[in-house]
């Protein structure tokens, strides 16, 4: 497990330091202050910037965690979500590069941004569908990947092709890139953004 936390303005920081890691083989867990703004749901460079920045410090800060591993789990902290439907999630990727459940927040789709239907789109239009169906990109909050690639470097980024663009839509475009081109969305595994 690996978690990093900056900048919250919650308790987050105290609840952390309540919970017990021992069960996991392995936890890092770090909290720092960075002095970085608050964004809201908005499409903007240094937001993915900072969004990449961190999702990379959960990969460095536990190189030997993600060596060991077969995939690793991306999470948002502020989603909810069943265990066990995630638990099947993760069983079910192993027929996947990029395999994310599906983000809902007031009923309607939440990672519009994120998700890509085809090569060359930029938004994801928030059709709800059923079952597992094959996207250009994904995440959706709860998201599991290869390791293999980031092991060998592969890193999250906010830029891509002399633009900035969402980190994780990027990260989908790279594998693809590097031949790691299964990549779907669960519409029947479900968490709330909250």
């Amino acid at each position: 497990l690996s978690v990093h936390e900056n900048d919250s303005a919650d308790n987050t920081v105290g609840e952390l330091s309540k919970l017990d890691f021992s069960k996991f083989d392995g936890a890092v867990v770090t909290s720092i202050k960075l002095g970085t703004p608050k964004f809201g749901r908005v499409k903007e460079a240094e937001r993915v910037k900072l969004l990449a920045a961190a999702r990379n410090a959960t990969l460095d800060q536990a190189p030997e965690l993600l060596d060991k591993s077969d995939r690793f789990i991306s999470i948002e902290s502020d989603i909810s979500y069943n265990p066990k439907d995630y638990a099947s999630l993760i069983r079910k990727s192993e027929a996947f590069d990029v395999l994310s459940g599906c983000c809902l927040f007031e009923n309607e789709f939440y990672d519009k941004w994120g998700t890509r239907e085809k090569e060359g789109d930029s938004w994801y239009y928030g059709r709800i569908g059923k079952g597992t169906e094959d996207k250009w990109a994904t995440y959706s909050c709860f998201c599991v990947y290869t390791a293999e690639p980031f092991q060998r470097g592969l890193r999250f980024s906010g830029f891509w092709n002399g633009g900035f663009d969402c980190d994780v839509a990027i990260a989908c475009f790279e594998l693809r890139s590097l031949g790691y081109g299964k990549i779907a969305l669960d519409f029947n595994t479900l968490c709330h953004q909250m």
